[in-house]
């Protein structure tokens, strides 16, 4: 079952690499999560809160795949207390991930809303934005997602100023 509000996309993806006789549906949102995991062996959980009433909803359950990194909520007692395993994808999206966040750094930089309807407007050149280049960014956790975007930002002419988890307390000021 997979629980995400978004992504919808990858289902289709998923469905057509299953084996014959598999299947995978998506979690109808206005129902609660707990009611519709009776039958499901494995829980992609994307942004739903996987608690301890929706694993012991669950009887067949074997594993939560989380298709991304986190694993906040999900109730790791309650999987531990049935030998539920909980496995994630860390870093798979790091680059979607990192370029959104630059994506985003340029919407606003270039003040991408008005522009649009400036330009809708034929009007060229207003507004003004900035210029990306010459400018700092700080990335704080320098995982696989903040090198990435350390990465792409210095491709844009950006100073990056990183701290990561082994950042002294004087660092971290």
């Amino acid at each position: 079952l997979f629980c995400g509000s978004g992504w919808l996309p990858i289902v289709e993806q998923i469905t057509v690499r299953l084996p014959e006789g598999s299947s995978i549906t998506s979690w109808d949102r206005t129902s609660p999560l707990a009611s519709a995991v009776a039958d499901v062996e494995i829980l992609l959980p994307s942004n739903a809160v996987i608690t301890p009433e929706v694993i012991a909803a669950a009887p067949r359950l074997r594993l939560i795949q989380q298709p991304a990194a986190g694993t906040d909520d999900i109730d790791r007692t309650a999987a531990t207390a049935r030998d539920i395993p909980i496995c994630n994808a860390p870093g798979t999206n790091r680059v979607a991930v990192a370029e959104t966040a630059l994506f985003l750094l340029l919407a606003i930089a270039r003040r991408a809303p008005l522009a649009a309807r400036a330009f809708a407007d034929r009007q060229i050149g207003v507004p003004l934005g900035i210029e990306l280049a010459g400018k700092t960014l700080g990335v704080i956790g320098m995982g696989r997602t903040g090198t990435a975007v350390a990465e792409r930002a210095r491709g844009l002419g950006m100073t990056v100023i990183e701290l990561g988890r082994s950042a002294t307390p004087g660092e971290r000021m």
